[in-house]
């Protein structure tokens, strides 16, 4: 699961940088490509793209010309146009380079077309302009993952960790790595900490159960498995892996 960035700029914010914060009688008297900005942040659907369209059209400057492309790419991608929304991103920052938030959506969005490569090079765009922005760290990790590069994507977790060391999903994501490259004990470890910073994390609970399993705890595997169940109702229902390590260890606990 990667992290992305919503809707750009609150309503006020986007008034005060359209220079709109003078009154209803200003606002009444608001240029078109003004009313189309605003539209495009506020509005959704149809008319939203429209406005978005109007805006970046207009001669406004490069700050809100961008604001709009990042806009329909974020309503593009609600409305699940994931290919209409990596060109709108592509066009932010054409327009404004240094715009963080529109490489991050559009790896998202590459992501969602299973481009992970390309995802990677935009997530490291965003690195390169915000190095200490830890969901940026955490989205580049998913997408090396991804492409099978466990190593570097423990790197970008662990990175995202440091920066953000309450965040749940870096912590599961972690422990997913750290299973994959056979480091078991570390990976349960990870899990652990998911848990603990989020004690309803149904899915730390369960992988936690099978780590706990192939280190030999079996005693902590079933009260994960136990504290998984709790969390979803038919949680073993479409999980037959976590099913079956729960059968085996309650068997193994009932026999001792």
């Amino acid at each position: 699961m990667v992290k992305g960035r919503a809707r750009g700029v609150a309503s006020v914010m986007l008034l005060v940088a359209l220079g709109l914060t003078g009154g209803a009688t200003r606002w009444a008297r608001a240029e078109p490509a003004v009313d189309a900005a605003i539209r495009c942040a506020l509005l959704h659907g149809r008319a939203a793209l429209d406005a978005c369209d109007e805006a970046m059209r207009s001669d406004r400057p490069a700050a809100i010309r961008a604001e709009a492309a990042y806009n329909k790419g974020v309503e593009l991608g609600e409305l699940g146009r994931d290919q209409d929304a990596v060109a709108a991103y592509r066009a932010a920052i054409r327009v404004t380079p240094d715009y963080v938030a529109a490489y991050t959506n559009l790896g998202v969005a590459l992501g969602r077309l299973q481009r992970w490569d390309e995802a990677r090079l935009a997530y490291e765009g965003a690195i390169g302009l915000a190095p200490d922005d830890a969901d940026v760290r955490y989205d580049l990790g998913v997408a090396l993952g991804a492409l099978g590069r466990p190593d570097d994507a423990l790197r970008e977790f662990r990175q995202a960790l440091r920066l953000a060391p309450m965040d749940a999903d870096a912590h599961y994501n972690a422990g997913r790595t750290l299973n994959s490259l056979g480091r078991h004990a570390e990976a349960a470890q990870a899990y652990r900490e998911a848990v603990r910073v989020r004690p309803g994390h149904a899915d730390a609970w369960g992988n936690l159960g099978l780590s706990a399993i192939l280190i030999g705890q079996y005693g902590e595997a079933r009260e994960a498995f136990e504290r998984a169940r709790g969390l979803v109702p038919g949680y073993f229902e479409s999980r037959a892996v976590q099913r079956h390590a729960w059968e085996l260890v309650s068997r193994l606990e009932a026999a001792r």
